[in-house]
């Protein structure tokens, strides 16, 4: 079974309705179905907060909506370690070096995002959700 580390932007597909979040449902769909094993980090909520409370929705509104999420994806945790290596790492963005760390320590095969352009140091397949959804 595949196990896939999703970034925020690809949650937020989702949330938002955006194209690209038809392909972040059916990957849920599949996590719901025991097809995929979905994990991301604490980190990605935070995120996903801010955003949304700028979109204008209330913390009600938004934990309504993490409820569904949070019973198709494991939230992992942010350790120190996944830290010191992207701060060390080649990575241009940070938060991209949080995520992809995040990813490896907890033993992603696949890394999803909508930025795959920002992932060019990674070692293990970084796709897009239509990518992933796409290969199976």
């Amino acid at each position: 079974m595949d196990k896939l580390y999703l970034d925020a932007n690809v949650i937020l597909d989702y949330l938002q309705s955006r194209p690209n979040g038809i392909y972040t449902e059916k990957i849920f769909m599949k996590a719901h179905n025991k097809e995929v094993f979905l994990i991301t980090s604490v980190l990605n909520f935070a995120i996903i907060y801010y955003v949304e409370k700028q979109r204008g929705y209330s913390r009600k509104e938004i934990f309504s909506r993490f409820s569904y999420i949070n019973k198709v994806i494991l939230t992992i945790d942010q350790s120190a370690q996944s830290y010191s290596s992207a701060i060390q790492s080649k990575f241009s963005d940070f938060e991209d070096a949080l995520q992809y760390f995040a990813a490896v320590e907890n033993g992603s095969n696949f890394l999803i995002t909508g930025n795959k352009k920002d992932f060019k140091e990674s070692v293990i397949p970084v796709l897009t959700a239509r990518d992933y959804i796409a290969r199976i």
